[in-house]
């Protein structure tokens, strides 16, 4: 999966398919932070600091984030 940053957003590739994915600006950030840490709490205390939001206001939204990049097969879940 090949990741270019675009005005503040994003695309990703995936090389073997041909498929590529644009993200906004808060799901470019949580595609760099997913190389730092897999884990949804650490993703989301990172994105709410970042935007000065509370984390309980954005957790729903990362985990929906989250399940679509696995169910696309962006990002393979853990366990």
């Amino acid at each position: 999966m090949e990741f270019e940053a675009v005005d503040g957003s994003g695309v990703l590739l995936d090389m073997r398919s041909g498929k590529y994915f644009r993200l906004n600006e808060t799901g470019s950030e949580v595609w760099r932070l997913l190389a730092e840490t897999s884990d949804p709490d650490e993703i989301t205390t990172k994105v709410s600091t970042s935007h000065d939001l509370r984390a309980v206001d954005i957790r729903g939204d990362i985990d929906s984030l989250l399940g679509e990049m696995v169910r696309l097969g962006v990002v393979v879940a853990e366990g």
